[in-house]
């Protein structure tokens, strides 16, 4: 089975989606599945592929990619997988199928939000983002909240919910994380720094604990306190120190399709903290705690509830995690795949 992954961007930048993307086709090839991954290059041409990567040209203003339509046509697959609802790749590949008549299956990664004006978010839903939906052979939501919001867009019986998934056997334990850094115990957050993900409330929060943040810069404001270390994008294995010597995660985003650093977290057996936002609150379970988003005070008062006594929380974690383990992921995914094809 030739199967292709359209994704918008793609690992070693940082992201849900890329770590989602990165798992499943790992998953998929150990089952004897042929993947390549259909990623974008802000360079102008084709860059050379590398490990089952194929990049092509991303137009910087439109975000369109011109050669990734002319490839799908053209390249015989036996089946697409496209991710990633804000996002053109969507509605390429919906051209592709029209003409190649391959299966399509689509994860959204959907988000009621967005950075844009509404009547921007309105208009791409209308001609680009809805029909995409509707075209797709099969979609696939994260969590049961996001099947409620597709099942307005798609028939509910073209919609199976399968979750995020983490490699439990690859998050190892390392250590040396506040050595190298200088710190005593200290929240963490790890995720694009963007309006939205409620860093400059998780600021005034932590008070005088320190506060790590981990993940590109997207353009969020936040005062940088001499108790917060703004490290940016990192390694794998400096994210894994950092998992494994931090107190708890905090997530206090306006919301989350998924939020797989709360899993990631949680599979090190840290306790987590969320928002009352979309699914968030069944993922965490007993593994931590929720806020309403942009209250200061609740999210203070969490933070010190959880640091007072993390072993309330953490006994949970490792247990709440293992149900998104990668192998139990790509079971359920391939059988989707065989409905299709």
């Amino acid at each position: 089975m030739r199967i292709a992954q359209v994704i918008i961007g793609y690992h070693p930048r940082v992201g849900g989606y890329g770590r989602h993307v990165n798992l499943i086709s790992k998953g998929l090839r150990s089952r004897g599945r042929e993947v390549r991954i259909l990623t974008t290059s802000f360079s102008p041409g084709v860059v050379k592929e590398e490990e089952g990567v194929k990049r092509f040209w991303n137009t910087p203003f439109l975000k369109v990619t011109p050669g990734l339509l002319k490839h799908l046509v053209n390249a015989d697959y036996d089946l697409v997988h496209v991710h990633g609802y804000p996002s053109f790749q969507p509605f390429i590949t919906r051209l592709a199928k029209k003409r190649a008549g391959f299966p399509l299956v689509f994860t959204p990664h959907y988000h009621p939000f967005g950075n844009k004006p509404r009547f921007v978010r309105r208009a791409f839903d209308k001609v680009f983002g809805e029909p995409s939906l509707r075209a797709a052979d099969k979609v696939i939501a994260l969590t049961d909240y996001e099947k409620g919001l597709l099942a307005k867009i798609v028939s509910e019986d073209r919609i199976s919910v399968i979750p995020n998934p983490v490699n439990l056997s690859e998050l190892k334990r390392v250590k040396g994380f506040k050595k190298k850094h200088g710190l005593g115990s200290y929240v963490l957050f790890v995720g694009r720094l963007e309006s939205g993900k409620g860093l400059d409330y998780l600021v005034e929060a932590v008070g005088d604990n320190d506060l790590v943040v981990i993940g590109r810069d997207a353009g969020a404001a936040f005062k940088v306190k001499p108790n917060v270390h703004v490290l940016g994008e990192v390694s794998q294995e400096e994210l894994m120190m950092a998992y494994t010597e931090c107190s708890l995660l905090a997530l206090p985003s306006r919301y989350e399709a998924f939020g797989i650093v709360l899993i990631e977290a949680m599979s090190y057996g840290k306790p987590v903290i969320g928002t009352k936002a979309g699914p968030v609150p069944s993922i965490i379970n007993k593994a931590g705690l929720t806020v309403p988003y942009g209250d200061v005070r609740a999210l203070r008062r969490a933070i010190k509830k959880v640091l007072a006594n993390p072993g309330r929380f953490s006994r949970h974690a490792r247990k709440q995690a293992e149900q998104y383990d990668v192998k139990r992921v790509v079971d359920k995914l391939l059988k989707v795949y065989e409905v299709v094809l």
